[in-house]
C-alpha cells in the first residue's frame, strides 16, 4: 500500500471523486447530481488492510467492503464491523462498493432523490419536501428545520464506538487524522454541507484500533430483511468486570439520525450498571430524550430504544 499523491488532477468544485460508483452512479442518473468531471481514484493504490503498531488497523480507502468483511483480522477482532457490512448490501454491492466511499453515502430521503421536489441539501433554498410529507423513514435526532435526512449506512455506525479516525489528504498534499464522529455535519441551516471535508480532500485511508470488543453487537431493524436500509440500528461494545458491571460502553446509532449518531446518554447510563433488559431499555430511552419526530415517526423512538437495548443484551452474551 503506497501512501496517496495527486497526479495531474486538479479539482475545483464542480469535479467529484469516483470509486466504486455504487452510490455516484445511481444518482447521476436520477439527475440528482451532475458532476462536470469525473476522477477516478481506482488507480492510486489506496487498497488493503494492514495491522500496525499500537494494536491498530489500517484500512486503505478504496479497500472493497467484501474483502474487509472477510479479512481474518476482522473476522477474529472486530466482528461488529463485520456484522455492519454484512447487512448494509447485497454480495454484489459490497464487491464494488469501497470503505471509503460508503462513509460519504448520500442520504436516501425520496424528496433528495426526487429532482421534482423541494430539498435544501440538493438545492439550497428550495425547501424541505420531507416536512409535511411523508417522513417515516427519515431522522428524529440532529435534524433542523431545513432538513430531516437521515443517514442511511451501517459501516460508519460501527466504526464510531470503535473510535475509528478518517486519515485525509488534502490537494496540497498536507494530511490529517480526524476522528470519525468529526467527519460529519450536523444539517443546520447548510444541509447541503455533509461533512467536514473541503474541496480537494481525499479520505486515504481509516484506522482503527482493535482494542477488546469480543463484547460487541450490531443490530438493524428495517422493512425487509434483505439488503434494505435501517428504520434504527446499534452498534455497541462493552467491557464487563468480573461481577458484570459495565466498565466501559461505546453506543452508536444510525436510520434514526441526520448524522452517524454517538449515543453518550446511553453510554452514561449503562456504564456501573449490570446489563439487564430493564438496564438496556433505560439506556435506550436516554439516547433517544433529544428526538423530534413527526407524528408519522413517533414509533421510531421506541423502535430505536429497544433496538439498543437488543445490541446491549447481545453483546453482553459474548466474550
Amino acid at each position: 500500500m503506497r501512501a496517496f499523491t495527486f497526479t495531474d488532477t486538479v479539482q475545483t468544485p464542480s469535479d467529484t471523486l469516483i470509486a466504486g460508483g455504487t452510490t455516484l452512479v445511481d444518482l447521476m442518473k436520477l439527475g440528482v447530481v451532475a458532476p462536470s468531471r469525473l476522477v477516478d481514484l481506482r488507480d492510486q493504490g489506496l487498497t488493503g488492510i494492514e495491522e500496525r503498531e499500537a494494536d491498530m488497523i489500517y484500512i486503505g480507502a478504496l479497500t472493497t467492503m467484501a474483502a474487509l468483511a472477510d479479512h481474518p483480522v476482522v473476522v477474529q477482532r472486530l466482528p461488529l464491523v463485520r456484522s455492519a457490512l454484512l447487512q448494509s448490501a447485497s454480495p454484489q454491492i459490497r464487491n464494488m462498493a469501497t470503505v471509503g466511499g460508503n462513509l460519504l453515502q448520500r442520504t436516501r430521503c425520496s424528496y433528495f432523490r426526487d429532482i421534482a421536489s423541494p430539498c435544501n441539501k440538493r438545492l439550497p433554498g428550495s425547501g424541505c419536501g420531507a416536512r409535511g410529507g411523508d417522513a417515516r423513514g427519515l431522522a428524529i435526532l440532529g435534524t433542523s428545520s431545513a432538513c430531516i435526512a437521515n443517514y442511511p449506512g451501517d459501516l460508519a455506525i460501527a466504526l464510531l464506538v470503535l473510535d475509528a479516525r478518517v486519515e485525509v489528504e488534502r490537494l496540497d498534499g498536507e494530511r490529517r487524522s480526524i476522528p470519525l464522529e468529526e467527519l460529519h455535519r450536523l444539517p443546520g441551516m447548510t444541509p447541503e454541507k455533509e461533512t467536514t471535508l473541503d474541496v480537494g480532500d481525499v479520505i486515504t485511508g481509516i484506522t482503527v484500533p482493535l482494542g477488546d470488543h469480543a463484547r460487541s453487537s450490531y443490530v438493524k431493524v428495517r422493512d425487509r430483511s434483505s439488503y434494505a436500509f435501517a428504520l434504527a440500528s446499534a452498534a455497541a461494545s462493552i467491557t464487563v468486570d468480573e461481577t458484570g458491571t459495565v466498565t466501559r460502553c461505546a453506543i452508536a446509532l444510525g436510520g434514526v439520525a441526520s448524522k452517524p449518531w454517538r449515543a453518550r446518554a446511553a453510554e452514561s447510563a449503562i456504564t456501573g450498571q449490570t446489563v439487564t433488559e430493564t438496564t438496556a431499555l433505560a439506556a435506550g430511552r436516554a439516547a433517544l430524550e433529544g428526538a423530534t419526530p413527526s407524528p408519522d415517526q413517533r414509533f421510531k423512538v421506541s423502535l430505536a430504544s429497544r433496538v439498543i437495548a437488543k445490541a446491549l443484551l447481545q453483546a453482553a452474551l459474548q466474550g
